[in-house]
């Protein structure tokens, strides 16, 4: 279950509940996600995916064998296409091919400096130039730690600067 999700009408049916599953935050490749939804006519609850959603089903199924039910009224808002939100917090898995062997950090070459960045609700910050790869790991780290906590606050809207 998704904590931070907003339940919302598509086509007819209500969707309560969104469920990620499979891959966790920072690993590659997309985690399939079902949401849990209710049918505006018949009122059975079902689980559907994004692209099943995103076609608009006029109901759960129950239409095709009684084309007389009403659909029920909802209070959700009602959106025109399901969109998957990426998770918000910053990779902390290093590509494969780093010299530097830890995500935001790598070396300049220009400078001879060691630089630490950080990306954090889509908004990329540079953690400055450091002397050695331990000082910049050390600032990557600690700008991690401190996105992390400001993501568990859900009301909080500051962004991850320096």
């Amino acid at each position: 279950m998704d904590i931070k999700f907003k339940p919302f009408r598509i086509g007819g049916l209500e969707v309560l509940e969104r469920y990620p599953c499979g891959k966790l935050p920072g690993e590659k490749g997309g985690a399939k996600v079902y949401y849990l939804c209710r049918c505006l006519h018949c009122g059975k609850e079902l689980i559907r995916t994004r692209g099943e959603l995103n076609r608009k089903p006029k109901s759960c199924g129950c239409l095709r064998d009684d084309k007389n039910l009403p659909e029920q009224e909802s209070s959700l808002p009602e959106v025109s296409q399901v969109k998957d939100q990426r998770h918000s917090l910053p990779h902390q898995n290093a590509n494969p091919k780093s010299f530097s062997g830890k995500a935001g950090v790598f070396f300049d070459k220009e400078r001879k400096l060691w630089r630490a960045q950080i990306a954090f609700r889509g908004v990329r910050t540079d953690l400055g130039s450091y002397g050695t790869k331990k000082e910049a790991i050390a600032a990557r780290n600690g700008a991690y730690l401190l996105c992390n906590s400001i993501e568990g606050h859900a009301e909080n809207k500051l962004f991850c600067v320096d």
